[in-house]
């Protein structure tokens, strides 16, 4: 009787011990998910702020002479009413959607509806958001374990050489 209890016991613990290992991998890969989302939150987010910067700047375009010039007081930089005038950068059309005026309110409310333009934040200005992708704050550099050792050692140089961290990721992990 002794000893099925203590089987029982042992067999118990192993239990609990597998469904603990369990949990670990599961709750490292939802972690490792979300840290990827996050990663690239910011390449989606600059996406379709470029796709409306481009809009804006169509309805800008269209603003009369005497707005235009209010628009070059507020922002040198804005081109002066033209046809076929070259979209400026998207920094200058970013800067111009944030002035205080009636026609810059009209066209945020046609692109825009009901929803509010975050002006006061500072990361979501377009220069802010491309400084994020094209040089993240988190460098990290990622190689695939079934990439050609040539190639995993040329990278992993150039991470050291430049002091970023480097991963090998299991390919096996990997669906794409």
């Amino acid at each position: 009787a002794e000893r099925r209890v203590y089987q029982t016991e042992v067999k118990a613990k192993a239990e609990a011990e597998a469904e603990r290992r369990v949990y670990q991998v599961e709750k490292e890969k939802e972690i490792m998910e979300h840290g990827l989302k996050e990663k690239t939150r910011l390449f989606g987010q600059r996406m379709v702020y470029e796709r409306f910067l481009v809009e804006c700047w169509v309805d800008l375009q269209a603003l009369s002479p005497g707005d235009i010039t209010s628009v070059q007081r507020f922002e040198p930089k804005f081109p002066a009413k033209q046809p076929g005038a070259k979209f400026p950068t998207k920094t200058t059309v970013d800067t111009v959607m944030r002035m205080e005026a009636p026609f810059i309110d009209n066209i945020l409310s046609k692109i825009l509806g009901t929803c509010t333009f975050p002006t006061t934040r500072q990361d979501l200005k377009y220069g802010v958001l491309s400084e994020a992708v094209h040089f993240p704050m988190g460098q990290e550099l990622f190689v695939r374990d079934d990439e050609a050792d040539d190639v995993k050692a040329f990278f992993k140089h150039l991470a050291d050489r430049y002091s970023i961290p480097s991963e090998e990721l299991n390919s096996n992990y990997i669906s794409w």
